[in-house]
């Protein structure tokens, strides 16, 4: 029987470019937060590890920017280009009559324009989405990609 594997502070870090100090202090600092990070899989002692890098990777993009806390969500720029995403999808797969494809190929097309993981993008809206059961799909894929936009602020899209 194989052993269970999971990601390590080191591992988290490792994602992101920084040390695995640097995701202990990020545990820490969002604990009491309205972004906590996310919850550990396991603990062996002190020692956490995690199952899910898409939730890290969700919990990176969602994460504010500095100053007060990342700035409005620019929803009506997000919803432009969600939409005009959504609608080369459909395009490029007409005879995909699965709406859920398109959402998810439009959100890969705005991953790769923001140049962020696509990913950690479908995770981001998926949280959003089981924290709003009631909220419809396209404005919590919004409010995901209006997520990115933030985080990317002062970048342009990829064209």
């Amino acid at each position: 029987m194989e052993a269970k594997r999971y990601l390590s502070k080191d591992n988290i870090g490792a994602m992101f470019g920084v040390s695995g100090a640097t995701v202990g202090k990020w545990l820490t600092r969002y604990a009491d937060t309205d972004h906590p990070t996310p919850e550990p899989a396991a603990w062996i002692g002190d020692t956490p590890g995690w199952t899910d890098a898409n939730a890290w990777k969700a919990w990176k993009l969602a994460l504010p920017g500095r100053g007060a806390g990342g700035g409005p969500l620019p929803l009506g720029r997000a919803r432009e280009e969600y939409r005009t995403a959504l609608a080369a999808a459909r395009a490029e797969h007409p005879n995909d009559k699965s709406e859920w494809h398109h959402e998810v190929r439009a959100l890969k097309r705005i991953a790769s324009a923001y140049n962020v993981d696509a990913d950690g993008l479908n995770a981001l809206s998926v949280n959003i989405m089981e924290a709003n059961p009631g909220k419809p799909n396209e404005e919590c894929n919004v409010i995901a990609v209006a997520t990115v936009i933030r985080s990317a602020r002062g970048k342009k899209p990829a064209s």
